[in-house]
């Protein structure tokens, strides 16, 4: 199957990196051109952060009606605008945390125009101007204090949790993740990572939340993510659902189909030719593809 992928691929000339699939158990990888092993898969972040929340709230250790400064209250310092204190955990997983536009976008901005090395404080001095839940506007500001909010119900560092969590039992290469001044993992971006590894994000989600046998996270995480749009969106004309990320990154899994799928790349523009991939993995047929 995954010839046939890259063959296409190369016709269409989209620039990948690798791609990863795992069809009907099956898991298949390649390097589509020579390049660096690990990259930023970018706002596909946000899925591994949003699974570790989930892992928490599983074990009860949080709730996602828990308000996020009620979490955080010991890492805030000074004053900040109390309208903050209305956002819940499952405002910022859906991205309605009641903000009026994105904010800290760390892979554009110039973070050293921040004025800050506290990005918390510069978080809580933009707060929310709409009511929380009410309105999507896609911000990486939800992930980071989503990243914070693990560090502190777990006592230890958000990624060491992921990895121990995640990364370990889905049997991940090394990775990193991109961190703040204050050593906190950014959560909406910068995980740097493979797509035979991200596959592994993708085909956990397609089996609710269970991976080679072993349950990771709950069936009822999966369907709330779906239901909620934790980061989790279906894409259009297709059976897939999936997360991507800048210049085109991708995590997606159709259950009609069996089958998972990941890739990272760079493709500077709205609407890349990676595009054409969702049609030709929705339309393909075994027959054609062995």
């Amino acid at each position: 199957m995954l010839q046939n992928i890259l063959d296409f691929v190369k016709e269409s000339r989209m620039n990948l990196y690798d791609i990863a699939v795992i069809h009907d158990g099956i898991q298949e990888q390649a390097y589509c051109q020579p390049v660096n092993r690990c990259h930023n898969c970018y706002s596909v972040t946000k899925a591994v952060t949003a699974t570790a929340i989930g892992i928490l709230a599983d074990r009860g250790l949080l709730s996602l009606d828990d308000g996020i400064m009620s979490v955080l209250k010991s890492e805030i310092t000074g004053d900040y605008d109390k309208r903050w204190d209305a956002v819940r955990i499952r405002d910022a997983l859906s991205h309605k945390m009641g903000l009026d536009r994105g904010i800290m976008d760390v892979d554009v901005d110039d973070t050293n125009d921040y004025g800050t090395e506290d990005y918390l404080k510069y978080i809580l001095d933009h707060p929310p101007i709409l009511p929380p839940g009410d309105r999507y506007v896609y911000s990486d500001v939800a992930h980071y204090l989503l990243g914070r909010v693990i560090d502190c119900v777990c006592g230890i560092p958000a990624d060491a949790f992921i990895n121990g969590e995640i990364f370990r039992p889905l049997h991940f290469r090394p990775a990193a993740f991109f961190k703040c001044p204050e050593n906190h993992i950014i959560g909406a971006t910068g995980l740097f990572s493979r797509a035979e590894d991200l596959v592994k994000i993708a085909a956990l989600y397609k089996d609710y939340g269970v991976y080679d046998g072993k349950r990771i996270v709950s069936e009822e995480w999966v369907r709330t993510a779906e239901k909620e749009q934790f980061d989790i969106y279906p894409v259009d004309g297709t059976s897939f659902l999936g997360k991507g990320g800048m210049y085109g990154q991708m995590i997606l899994y159709s259950r009609e189909k069996n089958l998972a799928a990941a890739w990272l790349g760079f493709e500077d523009g709205a609407h890349t030719p990676h595009d054409r991939l969702f049609e030709y993995l929705e339309n393909y047929s075994d027959e054609i593809l062995i």
